[in-house]
């Protein structure tokens, strides 16, 4: 499936389990905020393929993500930081609810072993977990070898891609090898 939108040549950027438990009574409701996967990941051109694997079955009373349809068209939003308390992103990131089409958000409801994909410049978030079952699944980020991969002090992540399909006739990443 990746393939047909990136092509032959594909790089795994790197993975991340995203799970939410039941809301304890007195708590923070941890929640994931309006955004952009590819605001602080440091790729030129800015250009990834996600796929999100339920682990368990997702959703909307359990915080499915949510997306803003067609936002991948728009660019890259301007992130603020979050006001609410919860927020699960890494650096608070959150992009401005007055600035989206969030009435028209959809939410993405999986079974486990489904998955879904979207493009790195989609908006999307998710709702806090308001079940009494836990809500995991687990994000592949794919890149083309076309896009470079900037190592910076204050980017957030330190990516450790490896070419699992095609070759990469650019160079302009270093990789781990397969095993």
């Amino acid at each position: 499936a990746v393939s047909q939108i990136l092509g032959p040549d594909i790089v795994l950027l790197g993975t991340h389990f995203f799970c939410k438990y039941p809301v304890q009574i007195g708590t923070d409701k941890p929640f994931i905020a309006w955004h952009q996967d590819v605001t602080y990941w440091g790729l030129t051109p800015p250009q990834v393929a996600a796929a999100w694997l339920a682990i368990d079955d997702v959703d909307i009373k359990n915080g499915a993500m949510r997306i803003i349809p067609r936002s991948h068209t728009k660019g890259i939003f301007n992130h603020g930081k979050s006001q609410k308390v919860g927020n699960l992103l890494s650096v608070n990131q959150e992009v401005d609810e007055t600035l989206l089409d969030s009435d028209n958000a959809v939410d993405i409801e999986l079974r486990a072993g489904q998955a879904s994909l979207h493009d790195g410049l989609t908006v999307h978030g998710s709702s806090p977990n308001r079940s009494m079952r836990r809500r995991c699944g687990v994000t592949i980020r794919y890149i083309t070898p076309k896009v470079q991969i900037h190592r910076e002090p204050n980017q957030p992540f330190n990516w450790y891609p490896s070419v699992v399909r095609g070759e990469d006739r650019y160079q302009l990443n270093e990789y781990l090898p397969l095993l």
